[in-house]
């Protein structure tokens, strides 16, 4: 890839038709967000600008936004993810320097990782009104989503995210160990300004770049997104890209494996979600971290596990980036239908025996999990569709929600056939992206193409 300027090189991310409107939002916004990096990287200022609009047919009186960078404060109680390595972080801090709401004073209450906007005036049906809201973030030192480690800075999980829908049945944990996309596709107008020694990757489309004496300002096309987010680099970094000219990486190994499952995947649904896919490796504690048009690898890992973290990277382009979930009931239909297509890859290239090792795999894990709960718990089942609520652990969380998923789709391929689960899983995409489904919604999809019985079996297992 071609360095776009001097000392700053660039990775592009999507650009996608919004269809918000039609997946049961009651609020709609549109993001204007500028984001002022420190050299060290040690602190961030961002000014961010939200235009809401309600949806719904009642008054609105408060806003709520998700910003999960309060998770990384001292204090706080976050969630598993976070617990096992608190010890390890220079805690993060964010002051929130104002909040307005068409340019009037605005009330702001924190409850965790909630920041309650309360309006100067109801917001009616059909009703738009600009939030502006200036922070300062002192970056956490952090294995996570979000904070600088190594020579890179993650930006992700850092500003205010509005809740576009109604968040009665999430928990605290929810919002943690699950990381939702609780927000509708969005236009997002981003821009950062960083220092001209640093690199950077995004998951938009660059429209300019402009060089004010020792700063890059790097402003973004505006693009339809879950979620901005970029990757900042202490020093350039060569970036190569795919033959297709649809993926850039950072590292060959990488690039192979994601363009061999952009190939796989697009043979199968006959499309790409975004324009451009950037797979890049950080320091994470995760395997990896997708995001529209963006997927964070583990620079740690190798072999097989740095093979099934990118497929499952690429896969959750299309189920969790793309086709979203309603509730923390449903998060089987996107992450663990993202992470059976991971493993169906090997079918999608004529690899059965590497298919049937996994579900192997899955089955062994899923009994292990419901052996050791059935000892606490005695009549414990392993069902996907629960309220993450009821999960004590990550590990368990993982295994039921994406295991026990892929269980189901294995079973449902015994049944009924690669030709018919293919198509079911095609329809499911096509009938979820851009939007966000429900455990229901999902079963009816699938059993639809899939035929008589169907439905009971997913049900069943769920």
């Amino acid at each position: 890839m071609a360095v776009l300027s001097a000392t700053a090189l660039l990775v592009s991310g999507c650009n996608k038709k919004n269809e918000t409107a039609e997946d049961g939002s009651e609020l709609y916004a549109e993001y204007d967000i500028h984001v002022a990096v420190e050299r060290d990287f040690k602190r961030i200022y961002v000014t961010e600008k939200v235009n809401v609009t309600n949806l719904s047919d009642d008054a609105i009186e408060k806003l709520e936004f998700d910003m999960f960078a309060f998770a990384y404060e001292s204090g706080a109680d976050p969630s598993a993810y976070f617990k096992s390595e608190q010890s390890k972080w220079e805690k993060g801090e964010t002051l929130i320097g104002g909040v307005s709401a068409n340019g009037l004073p605005a009330e702001v209450e924190r409850d965790g990782v909630c920041m309650r906007v309360t309006l100067p005036r109801a917001l009616g049906a059909d009703e738009s009104v600009e939030i502006g809201i200036a922070f300062t973030s002192a970056t956490p030192t952090s294995p996570l989503r979000y904070g600088r480690e190594g020579d890179a800075l993650k930006l992700t999980d850092f500003y205010p995210v509005l809740r576009t829908c109604s968040a009665a049945s999430e928990s605290e944990e929810y919002s943690l160990i699950a990381h939702p996309s609780r927000t509708s596709v969005s236009i997002y107008n981003m821009s950062y300004s960083i220092s001209k020694s640093v690199a950077i990757a995004t998951n938009q489309p660059i429209k300019s770049i402009q060089e004010n004496g020792e700063t890059v300002i790097v402003e973004c096309e505006k693009s339809n997104l879950r979620e901005a987010g970029a990757v900042v680099w202490s020093d350039s970094k060569e970036i190569r890209r795919s033959s297709s000219g649809r993926l850039l990486s950072d590292s060959d190994a990488l690039l192979g494996c994601a363009e061999s499952a952009y190939t796989a995947f697009y043979s199968l649904t006959g499309e790409f979600p975004f324009d451009v896919l950037s797979v890049v490796a950080v320091p994470i504690n995760e395997d990896f971290v997708a995001i529209s048009g963006l997927v964070l690898i583990n620079e740690k890992l190798s072999g097989d596990r740095l093979k099934n973290a990118v497929l499952n990277g690429v896969a959750a382009q299309y189920f969790g980036c793309a086709a979203g979930t309603a509730a923390d009931t449903d998060r089987w239909a996107g992450e663990g239908t993202a992470y059976y297509l991971g493993e169906y890859f090997s079918i999608l290239t004529g690899d059965e025996e590497t298919y049937t090792t996994a579900t192997a795999n899955d089955s062994r894990l899923t009994a292990s999990m419901t052996e050791e709960m059935s000892e606490y718990y005695p009549g414990y089942a392993l069902h996907p569709a629960r309220s993450i609520s009821e999960y004590l652990t990550v590990n368990e969380y993982e295994t039921t929600v994406r295991c026990g998923t892929a269980l189901i789709y294995d079973r449902l391929r015994k049944e009924y056939g690669d030709k018919k689960l293919k198509k079911a899983i095609v329809r499911l995409y096509d009938y979820a992206k851009f939007g966000r489904i429900t455990s229901d919604e999902a079963a009816e999809v699938l059993s639809s193409e899939l035929g008589r019985g169907a439905g009971d079996i997913i049900r069943s297992m769920l």
